[in-house]
């Protein structure tokens, strides 16, 4: 018995593609949207330097911290979805729940992070950064991404133990 085994396990993933491609394909989108999210997180702390937002006050320069901590935690998740490929080829049952430990801790981690920069934005209310409004659907679309993501690989690890 895992603690993952409180989340569905779907037959297919959205519903009419094969477990196995459509976690490849999930995979691979989540690659993609990291590397956006570490554009947006470029743009950030570019914005904060040019303007001197960075030393400031006390959440204008732990924004930037934040946000290199956001980057940092980014960065271990891609190293992490690109060793599940490799388990994916190889079929290794011990990498999904690896990374389904791998996302979960993400997901916490992007969350407490999130709220973070949310504070900081908050508390910055009246500064024009751009893409600063952008930070909340940003985060909720990269919630959702990496739950559902936690449900495809768990329904694909039950796939990989019934399957020879």
């Amino acid at each position: 018995m895992s603690i993952f085994d409180c989340l569905p396990a779907l037959p297919r993933c959205c519903y009419c593609i094969n477990l196995k491609i459509g976690v490849i394909l999930m995979v691979i989108l989540s690659i993609i949207l990291s590397g956006a999210l570490m554009a947006w997180i470029i743009n950030e702390v570019d914005y904060n330097d040019q303007n001197g937002l960075a030393q400031d006050t006390f959440f204008d320069k732990n924004d930037t911290n934040f946000l290199y901590a956001l980057a940092a935690g980014t960065v271990i998740f891609i190293i992490f979805t690109f060793i599940f490929i490799f388990g994916i080829i190889s079929d290794k049952e011990v990498i999904a729940i690896l990374y389904l430990f791998a996302t979960a801790l993400a997901l916490l981690f992007f969350t407490v992070v999130f709220i973070l920069i949310l504070l900081a934005t908050v508390v910055n209310a009246g500064d024009a950064r751009p893409y600063s409004t952008l930070r909340i659907p940003i985060f909720c679309v990269g919630f959702v991404w990496l739950v559902y993501l936690m449900i495809m690989v768990r329904s694909y690890k039950e796939e990989m133990l019934v399957l020879p």
